[in-house]
């Protein structure tokens, strides 16, 4: 996944450099559910890039509506909820 975090920077990149009327647009970042896994890189990556660049990415924000960063985590203890909330009970766990 940092490969393509790399190659997202490059996009960005090339995008304002084709395109250098954006360059001081502001860059939101958004997406759901599996983007949780990507965003947080593109982010990170982003924001390493302006620490030495001369010319910064205006990166403003990154939203993640409804994160799916574990797949198998969340699917295995998605009943926890319900559970304590006493939707469910020991009758539904099998």
């Amino acid at each position: 996944m940092q490969d393509g975090s790399k190659e997202f920077l490059n996009f960005i990149l090339k995008f304002l450099e084709k395109y250098p009327q954006f360059k001081d647009n502001q860059l939101l970042l958004t997406g759901e559910s599996y983007a949780g896994k990507y965003l947080p890189l593109f982010t990170h990556e982003l924001l390493e890039y302006n620490k030495n660049a001369t010319q910064k990415i205006n990166l403003t924000s990154t939203l993640i509506i409804d994160p799916y960063p574990s797949p198998v985590l969340q699917e295995t203890n998605r009943y926890w909820v319900p559970y304590a909330l006493n939707f469910i009970d020991d009758n539904n766990m099998r």
